[in-house]
């Protein structure tokens, strides 16, 4: 690459001392960067990895700012093509990279990642007069191995109690979509498990009682413990279905909030 970034956190700008934000990198549990694209050539660089990059995979920032293919290389095989298509279009559309892979460690541990950062453009005079324009982004990246894990073993959970159960069993996120569908549900309704995904499970009562669901939903996640009303469901073939159900609020596991799981009784 003709130029890179010349500073770490920021372009070659004056910053106030009171808007100097570097001392606290160390503290951050995340390896913050500097990342260059050349826009002609297409060349890549980390003019800048924060320490905490030898916490996570056990490799010196220094090894990845020297040459940008050691941290390609640390990208899980199945993940490459998303990785690289989210940087593409990052850098053509000027918009927030936002994307989670999995990477591993040089020991060979598998981390599941979330990185984000903002681009802009550079344009750098080379001594010969020409001019380089980069995209640079400023960003983090997280290792969420720990919450993807708790998240595994929530998700487990809730299936056990959907397979074992005769009873029927739903559960929705905090937005009210339905993300769980048991088979006795599908019995009673006539609507399979793939049909109702992404679907809110509102959508299958009737009008009347679309609020006082929508309500109940919304208490069962904000005060917690058990709530139940009888509602009217309607089947895939237009009948109405009676239905006493009782709500408990899902947890993940550091304990926050991550929708409702309904029991109903005929």
């Amino acid at each position: 690459m003709a130029a890179t970034t010349p500073s770490p956190m920021m372009d070659d700008v004056a910053v106030h001392p009171y808007r100097d934000l570097s001392c606290i990198v160390p503290l951050l549990p995340a390896m913050v960067y500097t990342y260059t694209v050349n826009n002609e050539t297409g060349a890549s660089s980390f003019p800048y990895v924060s320490d905490y990059a030898e916490n996570m995979f056990h490799i010196p920032a220094k090894d990845l700012e020297a040459d940008p293919e050691n941290f390609i290389n640390l990208v899980h095989k199945d993940d490459v093509e998303n990785f690289t298509k989210s940087v593409l279009d990052s850098m053509q559309n000027l918009t927030p990279w936002d994307h989670q892979m999995r990477m591993h460690t040089k020991y060979g541990s598998v981390l599941h990642v979330h990185g984000k950062s903002l681009p802009h453009t550079v344009e750098e005079i080379n001594a010969d007069g020409s001019v380089t324009k980069l995209t640079v982004w400023h960003g983090v990246l997280i290792d969420n191995t720990d919450k993807k894990k708790n998240e595994d073993a929530v998700k487990a959970s809730l299936n056990d109690l959907l397979e074992s159960t005769v009873e029927p069993l739903f559960a929705v996120d905090c937005d009210g979509f339905l993300t769980e569908w048991n088979d006795p549900m599908a019995e009673i309704t006539g609507y399979d498990r793939e049909s109702v995904f992404n679907k809110t499970f509102t959508s299958f009562v009737t009008d009347n009682q679309k609020h006082a669901v929508a309500s109940m939903f919304s208490n069962s996640i904000g005060a917690g413990g058990t709530h139940s009303h009888d509602i009217t469901l309607i089947s895939k073939h237009g009948h109405d279905i009676y239905m006493h159900v009782t709500y408990k609020r899902r947890k993940d596991g550091n304990g926050a909030a991550i929708g409702v799981y309904g029991r109903c009784q005929d």
